[in-house]
């Protein structure tokens, strides 16, 4: 529906009137959902060439394209320019809309989070070779993986109960030098597992609880 939307418009309007710009946006966003990022990026980049050549760079519409734009980068883990996108988008809905509109609230909650983000991934150094783990510490998360998860390419869960199931774990085992967090997730990378997000929770992948009670 949105395809043929886009053609009607392309047709009546022209290629680059406004319009086509808000049809793009639609079609970008249903690309993102189904995970066809190359074709969402192509349609999100469209969009906000017209926007930004026809309503100029701060028309509320040009923010909207950008917000948009930042999640999308946001979600395939590039957070450096999802964090300058969103910045520019909430620099024109400020001004355009006002500090008190949803949609500028939106995006400032966006950037609290992008920010957030940035900080936990710079804190995750790489491990260089003289700080590689030793055997005993490489091997300290595979106790609980094998007891309590099981490591598939299409698995997931959330961030929050994985990290609530290894603590219980680990009360009931008495570990004695239990992970911190942020080795928890380094050894996580380790394994194969990438952290993500999702519109609900930050989540892990390719890992998921055996007992979702725990």
């Amino acid at each position: 529906l949105s395809q043929r939307a886009l053609a009607i418009r392309k047709r009546v309007l022209g290629s680059e009137h406004p319009d086509i710009a808000a049809s793009l946006n639609g079609l970008a966003n249903i690309y993102c959902g189904q995970g066809r990022y190359t074709k969402a990026e192509s349609l999100y980049r469209r969009a906000l060439h017209i926007q930004e050549l026809r309503l100029g760079q701060h028309h509320p519409k040009t923010g909207q394209t950008l917000h948009n734009l930042a999640v999308f980068r946001q979600k395939q883990g590039n957070l450096s320019e999802a964090f300058s996108l969103a910045e520019r988008a909430l620099s024109i809905r400020s001004q355009a809309l006002g500090d008190a509109h949803p949609k500028t609230a939106a995006t400032r909650t966006l950037l609290a989070q992008l920010e957030q983000e940035l900080a936990c991934a710079d804190d995750l150094t790489v491990f260089t070779d003289g700080d590689a783990p030793s055997p005993v510490e490489s091997d300290a998360l595979q106790p609980f993986l094998d007891a309590c998860c099981e490591l598939h390419p299409r698995a997931w869960c959330r961030s929050t109960d994985l990290w609530k199931a290894y603590e219980c774990w680990v009360q009931e085992h008495e570990e004695r030098f239990p992970l911190s967090r942020r080795a928890f997730t380094t050894q996580l990378k380790a394994y194969g597992c990438r952290p993500d997000r999702t519109n609900r929770a930050r989540i892990w992948r390719g890992i998921a609880l055996l007992n979702q009670d725990r």
